[in-house]
């Protein structure tokens, strides 16, 4: 499933907030869903560079 995640890797490089944080979310699959001991529903995702970054809130996610 394609979504979009935000990037905090690509706004901690960019110095973070820049006022419209739009071009942080980026298109990302989802290679895993699962919950964690407190009930929270999270995700694995690859981005479309090829980095993997797990652990994303899924409330925190667009569907693409």
């Amino acid at each position: 499933m394609k979504i979009r995640v935000f990037d905090a890797d690509y706004w901690y490089r960019v110095g973070h907030d820049i006022g419209d944080n739009n071009s942080f979310w980026k298109e990302a699959t989802v290679q895993r869903a699962y919950v964690d001991k407190y009930h929270r529903i999270l995700l694995d995702v690859k981005f479309m560079d090829g980095r993997e970054s797990r652990g994303h809130f899924a409330t925190g996610i667009k569907i693409r």
